[in-house]
């Protein structure tokens, strides 16, 4: 039920974004040809997903993609018994596999201070055919179960496999081992009564 009212709040976020997708992004360069591209729009998607999480002191990782058809999956990648570089790897294969042609992934990470210590914050990575976009997002949490989450840093790049290991996971032609395959279809198979689907 806890997994199924996260996804209600991304959904929920979806009508009101469509006409708000570029303006969260005015401060920055935007090429014409980028303004409606489905990388920036699941960026700006997920960011709010998020800042609408964060007061409930909730941010999971979390996995959208949309198909050729236009059909979008919302996942939420708890518990996964993966780690990191597996990971990466059940999301390319979840791309091929669903047919996604662009996607967004959110996921904790650490920020690095000057003073050579760390900050928690939360990284998103969307990926169409063409762009490459991400978002950084500092986290701090104050009393309770409450997080505040300011905008740290965000790019929007021509898509590039140099780009980083978390962008174009769909355009990916990584050979995934046999034995992964068929763990990673069996991870799919548990997980997709959890997955929220919607046409877009």
């Amino acid at each position: 039920m806890k997994r199924r009212g996260l996804l209600l709040v991304l959904f929920g976020w979806l009508p009101w974004l469509r006409g708000r997708a570029v303006a969260l992004e005015r401060g920055t360069s935007i090429p014409a040809d980028a303004q409606n591209d489905l990388a920036l729009i699941l960026l700006n998607e997920f960011s709010e997903w998020y800042r609408a999480l964060a007061p409930k002191g909730t941010l999971p990782r979390a996995f959208t993609g949309v198909s050729s058809n236009g059909r979008q999956a919302v996942i939420i990648l708890a518990d996964l018994p993966l780690d990191h570089v597996q990971r990466r790897e059940f999301l390319i294969w979840l791309c091929r596999n669903e047919k996604f042609i662009a996607y967004a992934y959110g996921t904790r990470v650490g920020i690095a201070n000057d003073s050579d210590s760390f900050t928690e914050g939360l990284d998103i990575y969307a990926s169409s055919d063409r762009y490459d976009a991400s978002r950084t997002l500092g986290v701090e949490r104050q009393d309770g179960s409450f997080i505040q989450l300011t905008e740290h840093s965000h790019s929007l790049l021509p898509s590039n496999p140099a780009n980083g290991i978390f962008f174009g996971l769909q355009r990916s032609n990584k050979t995934i081992a046999p034995d992964s395959e068929v763990a990673f279809l069996g991870i799919w198979q548990n997980l997709k009564s959890k997955v929220m689907w919607r046409q877009r």
